[in-house]
């Protein structure tokens, strides 16, 4: 009943990661130097994912890195058939104003069931140009979507519960019309006792089922009741024995022994008194005799009736406990399959962990290897400006010693110059003509040294003004050495830092993982001890049910202790319904701690998906800065 209309409204969820690499082609008469790329899922309106600008060039652009979308389909639970998925794939310039190139939209649920990667070519539009978009789409995993499957559980569960409240109270209204005509039968007692019994005993905790352990093949109503009536009672009583020892308690083979020989006293008894009232009333006519016999044997016959109409009802409560015992192996099903989920997670995580370390430290080494390669190229600048500024030194230094050496030649001249005048004075008889060229040349001799006398000057101001430029380089030389250094010093530092939370995030992957194994180890380990028990008391049950059918035929001799073990049979079935309020109320509060746990562990899940994504957002940082740099 309850399986039908599950069908009716389950609806798996099938979860796929995808790649996407994205590559634009014939994309000219744009003023641009670059494009953005943008995912926008079908009918949510924002992007999800996003591209930063990649460099166009001869009206093609193609993006390095790739983007990673988490898709779910839905799939028919019979078909198989899996329903549309559309995805919108927009190429725009970044701008605020008329932004928008071209558009592409793809149905990825032709790709759900994919394994290699295929390419799609499609045209742009709404584009001003006749661009071309190629799409790489790879699958890379994918899975149920667990938390649909379990609205959908939930919701089955609570049509259960309703449906057991209901046949509770009709069973409630049928046992409190049976008590008022203070009539029960001798099989309710029994077993009544056996049940609590068992009730003082505590089994396992927790419970894992798989698909295996289901129940299969055809059962009689009496063993599916007495199956069913020890599930249920033991799967009420498991949470308490992680806390408390299990009680002890009398075996149901002593009880019916103890029941079958009070049955056999209390005959005797009613046989002595009847041999007694015999002797004594002999004169008591046989038709009174026969009245009494046909109303024993009526009363008998009521009383069969009315203990089959228990063992009805019984099985009505049997079958309410076989349908919360399914309850709960769905809900161990969810968990087991939730633990699964989370370790597949956990080690997706880990290697996508593994892959943005390596690509870090690449990135690092190639940023150092850039720097190291500029500032080799700025030193082998300034070398050979050094290199021109010492030539041209060395130059000045010739020109002085030439100039020192004219200036040495013209002092001579100068000399003999004064030599010859004072010879000329000597001579008298010279004319006055030859003193007045020999006035014009020394007059044309000085100013000759005065213009090498200031060339010479000059030349020392620009020796002084090179030697202070060249003292100045080898300073800024010294300054961009220091900062390389502490550039240098301050990227093993990072590097450093990142190896510690790489070496944190490990410790704290392994201790999850360790945790998860010792509670799979727990969950396995209470799981037999409990389908031990099962197997033991349904064993029990079976016999005692045997003996009390065989003791069923004793009724009719037992007609004086009914009614006492009527009233104790109504008093121990209250304090059963009791019993089992309380069990239900228990199981209640445990199955709303378990759901806290698993929003408990949804919330880790989304906070380990922050963190990821964060991981992504720095790493796009650091491309954009790498790029700008190279850029710049």
């Amino acid at each position: 009943m309850f399986k039908s209309a599950r069908r009716r409204s389950e609806k798996n969820k099938v979860k796929a990661v995808f790649k996407f690499h994205f590559h634009v082609t014939q994309v000219f008469q744009l003023n641009v130097d670059a494009l953005v790329m943008s995912v926008v899922p079908g009918g949510v309106g924002k992007p999800t994912a996003r591209l930063e600008k990649g460099i166009l060039r001869e009206g093609s652009c193609r993006w390095e890195y790739p983007i990673y979308e988490t898709v779910k389909f839905a799939q028919d639970a019979r078909t198989g058939k899996i329903d549309e998925r559309t995805y919108h794939f927009i190429v725009s310039t970044g701008s605020s104003k008329n932004s928008l190139v071209g558009e592409v939209s793809i149905d990825l649920a032709n790709y759900a069931e994919a394994t290699k990667a295929s390419t799609v070519s499609l045209p742009l539009r709404n584009s001003k140009s006749n661009g071309v978009l190629h799409v790489s789409i790879q699958r890379l995993q994918g899975g149920i979507d667990q938390r649909d499957v379990e609205e959908t559980d939930n919701t089955d569960i609570q049509t259960q519960n309703r449906t057991l409240n209901a046949h509770l109270s009709n069973g409630e209204e049928e046992g409190s019309k049976s008590n008022s005509n203070e009539v029960g039968p001798l099989h309710d007692a029994i077993h009544m006792s056996d049940v609590n019994g068992d009730r003082r005993t505590s089994s396992g905790s927790d419970i894992t089922m798989s698909s295996s352990e289901s129940s299969s093949g055809v059962n009689t109503p009496w063993e599916l009741g007495s199956r069913n009536n020890y599930i249920l009672q033991d799967s009420t009583s498991f949470p308490s024995s992680q806390s408390h020892a299990s009680v002890p308690h009398k075996p149901i083979a002593n009880v019916s022994a103890k029941i079958y020989e009070e049955n056999r006293q209390s005959q005797w008894e009613w046989s002595a008194d009847s041999d007694h009232g015999i002797c004594i009333d002999d004169s008591i006519s046989g038709s009174l005799d026969n009245l009494t016999a046909e109303r024993s044997q009526h009363n008998s016959d009521i009383e069969i009736e009315k203990l089959k109409d228990e063992i009805v009802s019984l099985a009505r409560q049997i079958d309410l406990s076989e349908l919360e015992l399914q309850t709960l192996r769905k809900q161990i099903v969810k968990e087991s399959k939730r633990g699964q989920d989370l370790s597949r997670e956990v080690m997706s995580l880990k290697e996508e962990r593994h892959v943005l370390k390596a690509e870090c430290e690449k990135l690092k080494a190639f940023q150092k290897q850039q720097r190291i390669i500029d500032l080799s190229s700025e030193i082998e600048i300034y070398r050979r400006d050094k290199d021109e500024l010492e030539m041209q030194m060395e130059q000045l230094a010739l020109d002085y010693e030439i100039l020192k050496q004219e200036n040495h030649d013209m002092s001579y001249k100068l000399e003999q110059s004064q030599l010859q005048d004072q010879l000329m004075l000597q001579y008298e008889c010279s004319s006055f003509a030859n003193i007045n060229e020999l006035e014009a040349q020394i007059e044309s001799l000085e100013n000759e040294l005065q213009k090498q006398s200031k060339a010479y000057s000059e030349s020392l101001a620009t020796i002084n003004e090179l030697q202070t430029y060249i003292k100045s380089l080898e300073d800024e030389l010294e300054k961009q050495a220091e900062g390389f250094e502490a550039d240098l010093e301050a990227v093993t530092c990072g590097k450093v830092e990142q190896e510690q939370r790489a070496i944190r995030a490990e410790e704290a992957l392994r201790k999850t993982r360790w945790k998860n194994a010792n509670t799979a180890e727990k969950l396995q380990e209470e799981f037999k001890k409990l389908s031990m028990q099962m197997a033991s008391t349904f064993d029990a049950n079976e016999k005692v049910a045997i003996k009390s059918l065989a003791e069923a035929n004793d009724l009719r001799m037992k007609k004086s202790q009914l009614e006492e073990m009527l009233q104790k049979a109504n008093e121990d079935l209250h304090s059963v319904r009791d019993d089992y309020e309380t069990k239900l109320c228990y199981l209640s509060s445990q199955l709303n701690f378990k759901m806290d746990q698993i929003e408990q562990m949804l919330v880790e899940i989304d906070d380990k998906r922050k963190q990821l994504e964060h991981k992504k957002n720095m790493r796009r940082n650091l491309l954009d800065l790498s790029h700008k740099k190279s850029l710049g």
